[in-house]
C-alpha cells in the first residue's frame, strides 16, 4: 500500500512538474508568435505614416510580450535538460525573428529620416 502511495505521488510529482515545463514551453511559443507579429508589423512601414501607425500597434503588442515574460518569470525556468531542450527546439526561430528585426529596424531608420525608431521597442520586454 506504502509502495503504492508513494508511486502516486512520484507520478504526480512528474505531472506537476511537466505540466509547469509545459507552460513555460507555451509561453515561449507566445513570446515567440509576438516576435513574428512585430515583424510582421514593421515590415509593412513605408513611411512616416505607417510608422506612427506601426509605433501604436507596437505598444499593444509591448503590452502582450510585457505580460508573457511576466509568467514566464513567475514560472521559473525548467530544469536544466528541459531547458536544454527547449533551447535547441527554438534557438534557430528566436534567432532568426530577432535577426528580422535588426534588419525592420534597420530599415525604419531610413523611412523615418534618420530619426532614432528605437523608441518603438521601449518597453518590450523579453524574458532572460
Amino acid at each position: 500500500m506504502k509502495r503504492a502511495l508513494c508511486g502516486v505521488v512520484v507520478l504526480a510529482l512528474a505531472a506537476v512538474s511537466a505540466g509547469c515545463s509545459d507552460k513555460y514551453e507555451s509561453a515561449m511559443k507566445e513570446h515567440l508568435g509576438y516576435m513574428r507579429e512585430m515583424n510582421e508589423i514593421l515590415s509593412e512601414v513605408k513611411d512616416k505614416e505607417t510608422l506612427a501607425e506601426a509605433e501604436a500597434a507596437m505598444d499593444k503588442l509591448g503590452e502582450k510580450m510585457k505580460a508573457v515574460s511576466e509568467r514566464m518569470e513567475k514560472l521559473g525556468q525548467p530544469s536544466e535538460a528541459r531547458m536544454k531542450e527547449l533551447t535547441e527546439k527554438y534557438s534557430e526561430q528566436f534567432s532568426e525573428e530577432g535577426a528580422k528585426l535588426a534588419a525592420n529596424m534597420m530599415r525604419l531608420v531610413g523611412v523615418a529620416g534618420g530619426k532614432d525608431v528605437s523608441k518603438i521597442l521601449e518597453g518590450i520586454k523579453t524574458p532572460e
